[in-house]
């Protein structure tokens, strides 16, 4: 068979191919670039650069495939931000995802039967269209320097696109620790001072995507207002961190929508590198920073049951912590704080090695050497074990029963808040 004959034949696959897309979305290009068939692509690309399109460029980049890439390029093609606003603008009318949790089969405008109009469901290869994300920034998450540098050296290119929570490139180099792609982006220009915030609501579009898709929006959901500095406190590494401060980076306490400061998200998370690295470079980082409703960073780690307090309390250095007995404006303490959420179901979920029981008991410590009183109470009239017991934490009342005296532990138990209920009365 002659190249002219083998052409042909690759173009009508292509078509038929086209057609097939209409149930499977994703042509026979499509699938050479994700394979990294760099022989085909070039042959078709040769025959008809029309098949370049956005979806293959960004095929090419989540998979590393940079000949493939460079080729796509050559034809003009660009990564662009993508439209970001909860609309599933690529289905078409009255049609359905194969993965999304509720399908419709048919509806029923008039009254027979005869009138009834049946929806079509498709599987849609569309994750990068939900997330907003571009080329860019899945060979970031991916690890894909060469393909980084090659998307950044675009005239046009997409270094401060945001996917649906507001992250940018940058802020993903950060969450997917990718050090040397840190460095890239932030020389060449990327935003520092740009703010995550949320496109659109996803967890109004529950009928449209299924359980693992809703359940990855939210876990990987960048905070309102949070910045490159947030995220870093989140999942940041010292060198990140040096390297900013090194190039003049000083805005570490701004603010999310929340009002919480990078300290407060270092907190919660036991990222305690960030809370050291202000001690050594002398940042000066205000540990009394309140959020919206009067929470201090001390009451972040609490109600994240984070190791923080513990292991800054146990510091001999420059670092040693006195965990103050704090309130917020509704007048809760740290222990208030620790007791408000129910347990996790599975240890799997904690940020920690540590065990769920042992960061309780960490906490309470905590409070117990710095002599915070136990009985307190907030503007409600709830202790600490009104909480526990309303979110089924026996830890608390474990903890409480093995460490206090037993006339503390009865007049905590016995305890009334303003509806008149005790402790004990919350568990039933």
């Amino acid at each position: 068979m002659d190249i002219n004959m083998l052409l042909k034949c690759c173009y009508a696959n292509i078509k038929i191919s086209s057609i097939q897309k209409l149930i499977m979305h994703l042509n026979a290009f499509h699938l050479a670039v994700e394979h990294g068939h760099l022989d085909i692509v070039k042959l078709l690309i040769n025959y008809n650069k029309s098949f370049a399109d956005t979806h293959s460029l960004y095929k090419a980049s989540e998979k590393g495939h940079a000949s493939i890439l460079n080729l796509l390029l050559d034809t003009g093609l660009k990564d662009e931000c993508l439209p970001c606003n909860g609309v599933f603008y690529w289905i078409p009318l009255l049609s359905n995802r194969q993965q999304q949790t509720i399908k419709v089969d048919k509806i029923r405008p008039g009254l027979t039967s005869d009138q009834d109009i049946y929806i079509k469901t498709f599987f849609y290869d569309d994750w990068r269209l939900i997330t907003c994300e571009t080329a860019l920034n899945t060979a970031i998450r991916n690890g894909h320097f060469e393909i980084v540098m090659m998307l950044i050296n675009e005239l046009a290119n997409t270094i401060d696109c945001t996917t649906y929570d507001g992250k940018t490139p940058l802020m993903t180099a950060v969450r997917y620790n990718r050090t040397g792609v840190f460095y890239h982006l932030y020389l060449n220009g990327a935003n520092v001072s740009q703010t995550c915030d949320h496109a659109f609501d996803f967890l109004l579009l529950t009928s449209k995507l299924d359980l693992s898709e809703l359940s990855f929006l939210s876990d990987e959901q960048c905070p309102v207002g949070a910045t490159v500095a947030h995220i870093i406190a989140m999942h940041g590494n010292v060198d990140m961190m040096e390297f900013m401060h090194n190039n003049g980076f000083v805005a570490w306490e701004q603010q999310d929508a929340d009002q919480a400061t990078s300290l407060h998200y270092a907190f919660c998370q036991f990222n305690y590198l960030f809370v050291v690295f202000n001690y050594v470079k002398r940042l000066n980082l205000n540990f009394s920073a309140s959020t919206l409703n009067g929470s201090s960073v001390f009451h972040s780690a609490a109600i994240c049951r984070s190791f923080t307090l513990y292991f800054f309390q146990k510091r001999n250095d420059v670092s040693h912590l006195s965990i103050p007995d704090s309130f917020d404006y509704k007048n809760r303490s740290i222990l208030h704080y620790s007791m408000i959420l129910p347990l996790s179901q599975n240890d799997d979920n904690l940020k920690t090695i540590l065990t769920e029981d042992a960061l309780v008991w960490s906490i309470f410590e905590v409070c117990l050497k710095s002599k915070h009183n136990f009985k307190h109470t907030d503007n409600e009239g709830k202790n600490f074990l009104h909480y526990a017991a309303k979110s089924g934490n026996y830890f608390g009342f474990e903890h409480a029963y093995n460490t206090l005296s037993r006339h503390d532990v009865m007049s905590i138990l016995t305890q009334k808040d303003i509806t008149g209920k005790t402790p004990v009365d919350e568990i039933f």
